[in-house]
């Protein structure tokens, strides 16, 4: 969807009907027949090609307007995105891949794929890793008393 990124970048890089980019000095000006150009080649032949492209340009608008300024349009989301070093996590507790998912109950495949970047803790697990970062032992506790 680089159409729709270049749109919102502060560059404001468009593409032209030739293809090429341009950037334009205003970073909330962009060339709606490059944007329609674009989407025509992202956006797949079938019955649903007009909902999609209307539903794609229907929301760089909305982003364009909350850019401008009005926050009735679109909406914003903070995402906290702080790597978690699992591996680090297992070595400053001085525990094998084995013993650290016996330990905490996370299973040793996924424990691997954490720690070759392979796959990424999301959501819950990334909470309760922190957590294990922080006070391991209250976690050891909880769970042997569970």
């Amino acid at each position: 969807m680089r159409a729709c990124r270049c749109v919102l970048e502060a560059n404001a890089q468009t593409f032209s009907h030739s293809g090429s980019i341009q950037t334009e000095k205003n970073p909330l000006r962009h060339s709606v027949g490059a944007f329609h150009y674009v989407l025509d080649k992202i956006v797949p032949i079938g019955y649903y090609r007009d909902i999609m492209k209307n539903e794609i340009i229907k929301g760089a608008k909305e982003a364009l307007g909350y850019l401008k300024g009005d926050k009735t349009k679109g909406r914003a989301y903070k995402i906290r995105n702080r790597d978690i070093d699992v591996k680090a996590i297992r070595n400053r507790l001085g525990m094998t891949q084995e013993v650290f998912s016996e330990e905490f109950g996370i299973p040793v495949s996924t424990l691997k794929k954490w720690e070759t970047k392979n796959r990424v803790p999301e959501g819950p697990a990334k909470a309760y890793l922190m957590v294990i970062a922080k006070n391991p032992r209250v976690v050891q506790n909880v769970l042997r008393t569970s």
